[in-house]
C-alpha cells in the first residue's frame, strides 16, 4: 500500500535556520511554510496537521534524528538536503536517520561531496538513489579501494 504522499522536506544545518526560514515567505508567499525547530516545535498530532496543511517544513539535521519517528511517517513529495555532506558519514544515527526517510523526490545540495573518503559520495548517493552504488562493502570493493590504489581496469 503506498501512503500518500505530503509537501517538501527541506533538511537544513541549524546555523542556517534563522536565516532560510523567513525566506520562503519572501519569495514564494504563497507557500505554507511551518518551521519545525526549538523546544517548542510541534509532536504528533500537532505536527500531524501542520504537515497536513503546509507545503514546507523546515528542520534540522539534529532533529531530523530526534524526530526520525515523526517524520518517518510520511511518504513526501520531495526531500531537499542543504548542505549533503552532514550524512557523509554512512554509519551516524544522523545519516542513517535521513537515509530512511521515503519520497517520490530527493534533492542533495553540496559544495564539498567528498571531503576525506569516497564512501562519503556513496552516503549522498544512497540517500537520493537507495541501491544504486550498490551497498556500501560493494561499492568500496568494486570502486573505492581500486580507485585508490590506481587500478583502472577493475574500476570501468
Amino acid at each position: 500500500m503506498r501512503l500518500p504522499s505530503y509537501g517538501c522536506l527541506n533538511i537544513i544545518p541549524q546555523a542556517k535556520h534563522d536565516c532560510n526560514s523567513f525566506l520562503p515567505s519572501r519569495f514564494a508567499p504563497y507557500l505554507g511554510v511551518y518551521v519545525h525547530y526549538g523546544s517548542d516545535r510541534y509532536k504528533d498530532d500537532k505536527f500531524q496537521y501542520a504537515v497536513n496543511n503546509t507545503d514546507l517544513v523546515i528542520t534540522s539535521y539534529a532533529l531530523s534524528v530526534i524526530d526520525k519517528e515523526m517524520l518517518s511517517n510520511f511518504e513526501w513529495e520531495t526531500i531537499c538536503i542543504d548542505e549533503a555532506q552532514n550524512i557523509k558519514n554512512a554509519n551516524t544515527k544522523q545519516s542513517k536517520a535521513i537515509r530512511s526517510f521515503k519520497a517520490n523526490h530527493k534533492i542533495a545540495l553540496t559544495g564539498t561531496p567528498i571531503e576525506n573518503h569516497l564512501s562519503e559520495l556513496w552516503a549522498i548517493y544512497d540517500f537520493l538513489n537507495p541501491g544504486f552504488l550498490g551497498t556500501l562493502a560493494m561499492f568500496k570493493k568494486l570502486f573505492a579501494v581500486p580507485i585508490l590504489k590506481g587500478d583502472k581496469d577493475k574500476t570501468t
